[in-house]
């Protein structure tokens, strides 16, 4: 019991800072969008035998799926935890229940990303078999969502200030080089 439920939180962990390094090292080392990144890796998703790790990150998804966990964790931004999709209402949860079908999947624990009191994207456990989370998981959860926003916006910022420096350093030159021709000017004038 208390063994594999460490191994589970441990098994999380890594697969939850895998695909954070992955969306910051494409982001900081190939200077690719933020969104492109995000996309690729949900391409490249890894699925843990259980329990799973699932990165949704399309606001326009989470608008057309309000009723999953994903989708009502960037509406609402808050943590959403379907315990048993088979005791969901039929009519109001139909998607989120078609979709568990689907994917073969029974729980699920959605952390939203919050950037500045906005869901950017959500964190997502789920588990082939009904039960609730624990709290240590969802605790968990939320804090690798928290942590996930910020490392994201540190490249964010890291890459802006390399622009920034960038272009200061080729204006720096075209300065240098404007100044050299004025002098030169002004010494083949004098001459």
């Amino acid at each position: 019991g208390q063994s594999m439920a460490a191994n589970q939180i441990t098994s999380i962990q890594a697969i939850i800072n895998g695909t954070s390094n992955f969306i910051l090292t494409e982001m900081h080392e190939k200077a690719r969008p933020y969104a492109d990144v995000l996309a690729e890796a949900q391409r490249l998703e890894t699925y843990l035998v259980e329990p799973f790790v699932h990165l949704a990150l399309d606001p326009e998804f989470a608008m057309q799926a309000k009723g999953t966990v994903p989708g009502r964790a960037i509406v609402e931004g808050k943590t959403i935890h379907f315990s048993d999709y088979d005791t969901l209402d039929p009519v109001r949860f139909a998607e989120a229940r078609r979709l568990a079908g689907v994917g073969g999947f029974k729980a699920a624990v959605g952390a939203p990303m919050l950037r500045e009191d906005r869901a950017i994207g959500v964190i997502v456990l789920r588990r082939s078999q009904p039960g609730a989370f624990s709290d240590r998981q969802i605790a968990l959860l939320e804090s690798f969502a928290a942590q996930a926003v910020i490392a994201i916006q540190n490249v964010r910022l890291f890459t802006e200030l390399r622009d920034s420096l960038e272009r200061l350093k080729a204006a720096q030159a075209n300065l240098i080089q404007s100044e050299k021709m004025a002098s030169l000017g002004q010494l083949t004038a004098g001459i």
